[in-house]
Parts: structure tokens; C-alpha cells; sequence
């Protein structure tokens, strides 16, 4: 049987490029930040699920948009989301005078029914 590593020291080892085994890691219970267990699987070494620290405190949300009143309404969440056309079917719906936010709503959510109602069969 090989000699059991603490984590950390696993890490160290491996930044001086030993090469260590799944089996050799001793976690002690203790809770790997992310990006530990980054660096840990890098290396074929896949920490247990339980102690894996996300650090849910530090999350950037920066990108995603607030939720207030003016992204809610009648109980949707609203977002911005570009979408290309062709010439054809834009100058087509800018004509109609055609809503194709709602179009594409609509499509999306009679799509997204039909495969999780297959999903769940």
C-alpha cells in the first residue's frame, strides 16, 4: 500500500512534478477550495464531492443582469438577448410589424414542453 498524502502536500508535490494516485490523497474531512480541486483533478485526482468548497460568498454575478421591476412583469423574468435575422426575415417582420419577441417565446416554450415531456417518458 503507498504512503497516504495530506492534500496539501499533495499539492506541493505535485507542483514540483511528482506524480501522485488517487488512492494516496488524505483529505482529513477537511473542505478543498475550488480551485484546489482544480489544480487536484488537472492531475487525475478527483476530490469527493462533500468536500469541495465553492465558496458561494465570492461568486462574481456581475454579468447577469438584476432582477427589479422593470425585468419583471406579469411574473416573467425579462433579459436582453440579441438575435440575428437574415435580411429576408428581418426586413419581413419589421414590415408585419410583427412582435417576434413573443414568437420566439412562444416557439421556445412549445419546444422546451415537448422535450421534457418526452424527457420524462
Amino acid at each position: 500500500m503507498k504512503e497516504r498524502i495530506y492534500w496539501k502536500n499533495a499539492l506541493d508535490l505535485i507542483k514540483q512534478g511528482e506524480t501522485i494516485e488517487q488512492d494516496q490523497i488524505d483529505y482529513r474531512n477537511e473542505l478543498v477550495h475550488w480551485q484546489f480541486v482544480q489544480e487536484l483533478n488537472n492531475h487525475g485526482i478527483k476530490v469527493p464531492q462533500e468536500l469541495i468548497d465553492y465558496d458561494d460568498d465570492n461568486i462574481d454575478f456581475s454579468d447577469i443582469p438584476e432582477v427589479n421591476e422593470d425585468t419583471l412583469s406579469d411574473g416573467t423574468y425579462k433579459i436582453e438577448m440579441p438575435v440575428a435575422f437574415d435580411t429576408e426575415i428581418a426586413m419581413w417582420l419589421k414590415k408585419s410589424q410583427i412582435d417576434y419577441n413573443k414568437i420566439i417565446n412562444s416557439y421556445l416554450r412549445t419546444l422546451y414542453n415537448a422535450i421534457n415531456s418526452v424527457e420524462k417518458k
